[in-house]
């Protein structure tokens, strides 16, 4: 039996974006109260609080990709409040408790956390952007903006090792179609959990990198990404603060009340998809 065939659907979960330099969930919530802590840390004023003077740290951040290397946290939250200056204080107070309520968690995951205290919900989705974009995406001095790591690659590290696994799959997808087990009309099935778009940037670059013209992969593979996913995935952006903020209003975790209208119709196909199988 082919390994593809018109009940197989792959399950996509974190440990694939994992070789791609991309943080699982369980440090997460370690990981942004130590970066909150550093930034906020860097621009208090006495008694720990961030005084007025010093948000302008975090405004020059959320504007300028220089500054934002050293408040990117901050100034993605301070982005967050879309100019308006009061807004923007209480964000960052926000911050200062959300570091303190991050510490010595019970929760294993991030996600857990967002369904646990959803008052820090939409802070805490910036930090799970922050550290995605974080990972995937280098400053380049020169040309003052950041530029997204390549996930395309064959291997995913220097010592060329690491092959790039989604390679791999698009090797499978198109024996599929040679043997005419994919097509346009029994779609390879796929069910991501991550957030990142990184399978479906390599299927944009890779699936058609030969000499036969397979077409789009879209012709072959459907997609779908139940707690939601990223709509952009810039090769190079100037306004990381402002992709950031982007990216956090398009997670929906497991659990997690109310629901996009996206991830909810993703929810109703992966459904549908399963109880076909």
């Amino acid at each position: 039996m082919s390994i593809i065939n018109e009940k197989t659907i792959f399950i996509v979960g974190a440990g694939c974006s994992a070789p791609f330099g991309v943080p699982v969930g369980g440090n997460l919530v370690d990981d942004l109260a130590k970066q909150l802590l550093k930034e906020l840390s860097q621009s208090s004023g006495s008694g720990g609080l961030v005084a007025h003077a010093h948000q302008s740290n975090f405004r020059y951040a959320a504007a300028r990709p220089e500054d934002f290397r050293r408040y990117p946290l901050c100034g993605s939250i301070y982005h967050f409040a879309n100019g308006d200056q009061s807004t923007a204080s209480e964000n960052i107070k926000r911050s200062k408790e959300l570091s303190e309520l991050l510490k010595n968690q019970t929760s294993e995951t991030i996600d857990d956390f967002i369904v646990q205290n959803p008052s820090y919900a939409d802070l805490t989705k910036i930090g799970i952007a922050w550290a995605i974009f974080t990972s995937l995406y280098k400053y380049n001095s020169e040309q003052k903006l950041y530029v997204r790591r390549d996930v395309s690659a064959r291997y995913l590290r220097n010592d060329n090792d690491t092959r790039n696994w989604i390679h791999l799959l698009i090797n499978i997808i198109r024996a599929g179609i040679k043997s005419e087990d994919v097509s346009p009309e029994n779609k390879v099935k796929i069910i991501s959990f991550n957030y990142d778009p990184i399978l479906e940037a390599v299927l944009e670059d890779q699936f058609s990198n030969t000499e036969v013209d397979y077409g789009p992969y879209t012709n072959y593979v459907e997609i779908l990404h139940p707690h939601g996913v990223f709509a952009e995935f810039p090769l190079e952006d100037r306004q990381p603060a402002k992709l950031i903020c982007s990216w956090a209003e398009k997670i929906n975790v497991v659990n997690e009340h109310p629901i996009l209208p996206s991830t909810e119709n993703a929810r109703t196909m992966t459904l549908e998809w399963m109880s076909a199988t």
